[in-house]
């Protein structure tokens, strides 16, 4: 069996306070942990092949670099939000998208004024 299962999960600690909406300019986290993690402990090998695609409102994809935690328990894959709209993020392992992990956040204009 695989070491990370088809029901890998992701959190984004803030996504809550955000509601998926970001800010132009801005960087975030997109942190991947196997199923059932927080209950059994299970340590990534560091042979998982996770990849992260970003849809950028202009249908391009973008490939996201994303490296395993010292402490072997997760993937993490930062995110630079570069552009307005609606972006889909897509968890993929062996090539293949998790199911039902996809999930949508959209972005806001730079506020200048506050410069």
């Amino acid at each position: 069996m695989h070491p990370m299962t088809w029901q890998a999960i992701y959190a984004w600690p803030y996504l809550k306070d955000t509601g998926g909406v970001f800010e132009c300019g801005t960087t975030s986290e997109l942190i991947i942990c196997g199923a059932g993690f927080e209950e059994n402990g299970r340590l990534m090998t560091g042979l998982e092949a996770v990849s992260v695609r970003l849809l950028q409102p202009s249908g391009a994809q973008e490939a996201l670099h994303v490296s395993l935690s010292k402490d072997m328990t997760r993937y993490s894959a930062p995110i630079r939000w570069l552009h307005p709209g609606d972006h889909a993020i897509s968890v993929l392992l062996d090539g293949v998208q998790v199911a039902g992990r996809g999930f949508h956040s959209s972005t806001s204009q730079l506020n200048l004024s506050r410069f």
